[in-house]
């Protein structure tokens, strides 16, 4: 994962938790600090400037991109396809497809890019044609051709086990900032992160999103941190998961810029 570009631009393909928006009554929530919502037929028809409206707040959810019926196949064979399944952080995670920040993480960037041919293959043989139609909502979105970065992996499937360690405690507060070149963080390239939900969890699970920006350091100060963050309203949980078939996947996407993590989620699987 972690491999498309945009003329000129770089994106992020993955799934997280995500959930709802909660903010202390007496804290005023700047116009900036919010989730816009827009259709996926609003955004499809070319009417709406996605890029303006990502301007102006924290994120974008956007309802209706696939249907529950679709959702629902689209997670069984997730769980078909675990044979395949690559195990990140000692068992703590897992991804159908491999992606960047796990393997640059755990110093495996060889392993990853010596087999990201088969890793796309995997991923196209269980999940036949989402890459393409990610890549397509993608260039849709930003009106600018888009696709995959030679040598790298396309989008895939991230695997939050649930009442594993993950589940209960989400992840580190971080920037998407792997795959982007030094020069690209320096003169501060417009980048964006889409998260497909495939299937939300039984309670909780949030896309947890601050109103602080990239500047020069992926460390989050301890100032910034605590500051009250928005939760992007998708239908969250991990991507993959039992029983609890999803409701229609509502993807939302933020910019690279914005530090963010996923919250915990409750649920078997």
């Amino acid at each position: 994962m972690n491999g498309l570009d945009l003329a000129g631009r770089d994106a992020r393909v993955l799934d997280a938790p995500a959930g709802d928006t909660h903010r202390p009554p007496s804290m005023a929530v700047p116009p900036r600090a919010t989730i816009a919502e827009r259709s996926w037929d609003t955004l499809r028809s070319g009417t709406t400037d996605f890029l303006s409206v990502l301007d102006a707040h924290l994120g974008v959810r956007v309802p209706g991109f696939l249907p529950p019926s679709e959702c629902a196949a689209l997670a069984r064979r997730v769980y078909a396809g675990r044979p395949f399944w690559i195990s990140d952080f000692d068992g703590v995670q897992f991804s159908l497809g491999r992606a960047w920040y796990t393997h640059l993480e755990q110093d495996r960037e060889d392993e990853y890019f010596a087999n990201a041919r088969t890793s796309d293959a995997v991923v196209e043989r269980m999940l036949p044609g989402l890459q393409g139609r990610l890549c397509e909502a993608i260039s849709t979105l930003v009106g600018a051709p888009a696709v995959k970065r030679e040598g790298w992996c396309g989008p895939g499937v991230h695997i939050f086990p649930a009442g594993e360690w993950l589940s209960r405690n989400g992840g580190d507060v971080h920037f998407d900032n792997e795959g982007l070149s030094g020069e690209q963080c320096a003169r501060r390239s417009r980048a964006l992160t889409l998260v497909l939900m495939l299937q939300p969890p039984e309670s909780g699970g949030a896309l947890r999103l601050w109103d602080v920006t990239f500047a020069g350091s992926d460390d989050v100060s301890e100032r910034e941190a605590p500051v009250p963050a928005r939760r992007c309203g998708l239908p969250g949980g991990g991507a993959a998961r039992a029983r609890q078939l999803p409701a229609a996947s509502d993807p939302a996407l933020h910019r690279h810029a914005r530090p963010h993590l996923g919250h915990g989620t409750r649920g078997a699987g």
